[in-house]
């Protein structure tokens, strides 16, 4: 989600309404929005305004000429899933504002892992903030992860969903979009979220590829285009550096036609007279490995091509045109800058570890003596990388290259070591200790394999296996329980036809409530009721009888597949662990999955998640693959 994300906010004319408790803002300031654009995995060095030598952003370039262009801003983290909270909240640490697995069933996947984690308690999202001061909220955005009932979404007023560009851009379309808006609300205080999946993969054929080569190339960078489309891995060991040059235009280009769109964006501002009185922000949550290091995406170590982003600001009436800002910056203090420059006061008891750049404006060299991502420190002349115990010598070697091993450099790699657990130790302790003791204010599901299964002589285990169809024997399985260790879709599937099912238990930690519980199960065809019997049984305690489903919620149907919650109706979790036993007998020989269990608080009970159907799931799926979030 998993995922990247170039970050362009953009702060716009910011209306301002009567205060409210804990929100102040300076009335004799002109009125403004806000308007937050993220476009996905841009690095700095490829943007022409950074020294780039190719015209990839010449509109960008000029809008940065109106007000500050950050030199060395630098993200906490190379993933979206880390980078997006650690933005939107100011944080060193925090909790997803989006759950990646969310996209498939309408509802949070979680784990006991995640799900006793909740935010600290001064932690507010920005868009959160905003709301309190009255202002409308929406977002735009063609991110697959970003469902409506993810933290982030629906901190918004409003959402707004496109398709990924997998066979041609969306850009385009997205900012029609977005303009149209701005039609019906700039007469109202407004923060629009734009974000656009791109320059992120995938790389669609576009008239700016042929910005960067000659038509007679075409042939050559579309085999390429394949290669990468079809490739295993994120290696480049079959990669020649013909290869790595085409892929390097693949990326140029979708930068480029991402440009021309955030230009006619501002250009679409500034003809509704909102461009003078809006501050306005281009930033970036990661970049984008180009063969760096071995790899072509992101995540993993905090290389400089992945954590070196883009930041530039335009706001006339306090940011002076034509600055360059030389001192070393973060993308945590994004936040508290938007609140300095606006005037905008956190409500009591809410905090940010970022600090406002506006100092900045005026000291354009005097930034931090280093900055900090969740694996590393960085100053000016040195990084260190925890994780890879790695010190690389910043003047000699900007390409992290050579690691310094010995001498003098093991001082210096423990004194940065030092700092860096120093500086951290307030915001790692307090990460850990926003511990969920009681039951969410959501409902949300465990896949199969977040659960302890026994006996485990009751099941065999597979990986990526798909049941069997129809009712012959499948002889690539002797018992009736399998469990699929699938990282991405886990699931546990019964073959009656090898025997009968004998009861398997299922537990795991879940906070102390009251839920109503329910089974995701998909029969390879339809279940037949027999006397209103699924064969389905369950029981919570084994002290008390199993029983039967409660009620039986019909979640799609198809020719071949049909899909059930079987409601088991509310239990009580006590000890922070919920089981259960399975006694499985279905009125016929049918294969079946149980994919997941959902928990729905009672005091939610009513509430219904955005079921998808199964063209939604196959679209999203094909999206999430596009992107190169799975195979």
């Amino acid at each position: 989600m998993t995922s990247s994300l170039f970050v362009l906010v953009v702060a716009s004319y910011f209306i301002c309404s009567a205060p409210v408790p804990g929100v102040q803002k300076n009335d004799t300031l002109p009125p403004s929005n806000i308007v937050f654009i993220l476009l996905d995995a841009a690095r700095s060095d490829h943007f022409s305004c950074y020294g780039y030598d190719k015209k990839t952003t010449p509109l960008i370039d000029a809008i940065g000429r109106r007000g500050a262009i950050f030199l060395k801003n630098y993200v906490s983290a190379t993933e979206t899933y880390d980078s997006i909270p650690r933005i939107f909240t100011s944080r060193y640490f925090s909790e997803p504002i989006f759950q990646m697995g969310t996209w498939g069933w309408g509802i949070r996947r979680e784990g006991p892992r995640t799900i006793f984690k909740k935010f600290d308690d001064q932690q507010i999202l920005f868009s959160d903030l905003i709301s309190r001061s009255g202002y409308r909220t929406v977002i735009f955005h063609n991110h697959p992860w970003f469902m409506d009932k993810t933290d982030l979404v629906r901190s918004f007023d409003e959402s707004f969903f496109f398709p990924t560009a997998t066979r041609k851009p969306v850009d385009e379309m997205m900012v029609d979009a977005v303009l149209s808006w701005v039609n019906k609300h700039k007469g109202e205080g407004f923060f629009l979220y734009f974000h656009v999946m791109s320059p992120h993969q995938p790389y669609p054929p576009k008239e700016e590829d042929l910005d960067f080569i000659d038509k007679e190339e075409l042939n050559r960078l579309n085999a390429v285009r394949e290669k990468f489309k079809n490739r295993k891995g994120g290696g480049i060991r079959d990669w020649s550096k013909e290869d790595l040059q085409y892929f390097g235009v693949m990326y140029d280009s979708n930068l480029k036609h991402t440009d021309r769109q955030i230009g006619r964006l501002y250009e679409g501002l500034a003809e509704r007279g909102l461009a003078n009185n809006t501050l306005f922000i281009i930033t970036s949550d990661h970049g984008e490995l180009l063969g760096e290091h071995g790899g072509l995406g992101h995540g993993g170590p905090p290389w400089d091509s992945l954590i070196h982003v883009p930041l530039i600001m335009v706001y006339p009436p306090s940011i002076p045109a034509g600055l360059r800002i030389g001192g070393l910056t973060e993308s945590i203090d994004i936040m508290p800058t938007i609140c300095d420059v606006c005037n905008l006061r956190l409500p009591e008891g809410k905090s940010m570890d970022g600090e406002s750049l506006s100092n900045l404006f005026k000291n354009p060299n005097r930034g931090k003596k280093e900055v900090y991502s969740k694996d590393s420190i960085r100053t000016e002349e040195y990084k260190y990388i925890i994780g890879k115990d790695s010190l690389f010598d910043l003047r000699k070697d900007p390409g992290e290259i050579r690691n310094i091993k010995s001498g003098k450099p093991e001082f210096l790699k423990e004194k940065l070591k030092d700092r860096y657990n120093k500086f951290m130790k307030m915001f790692r302790d307090r990460y850990r200790d926003a511990v969920r003791r009681q039951a969410p204010d959501f409902p949300f599901f465990y896949p199969i394999d977040e659960f302890q299964v026994s006996p485990k002589n009751a099941y065999e285990t597979c990986w990526n296996d798909k049941p069997p169809r129809g009712n012959s024997m499948d002889s690539r399985f002797d018992k009736p329980w399998v469990i699929n260790k699938s990282n991405r879709q886990g699931y546990l599937f019964c073959l009656p036809e090898n025997g009968k099912p004998p009861v398997l238990s299922l537990s795991a930690r879940i906070p102390n409530g009251s839920y109503r519980i329910q089974a995701f199960i998909a029969p390879m065809k339809e279940l037949a009721l027999i006397r209103g019997k699924t064969g389905f049984r369950v029981r919570f305690d084994p002290a008390l009888p199993f029983q039967e489903p409660v009620d039986v919620i019909l979640f799609e149907e198809e020719e071949e597949d049909t899909a059930y919650y079987l409601d088991y109706g509310p239990v009580t979790v006590s000890g922070e662990t919920i089981f259960m036993e399975f006694d499985f007998l279905p009125p016929k020989n049918i294969t079946c999955i149980i994919y997941h269990i959902k928990f729905i608080p009672i005091q939610l009970q009513g509430e219904q998640p955005d079921i998808l159907n199964q063209n939604e799931i196959k679209m999203r799926r094909e999206d999430l693959r596009s992107l190169g979030y799975f195979n």
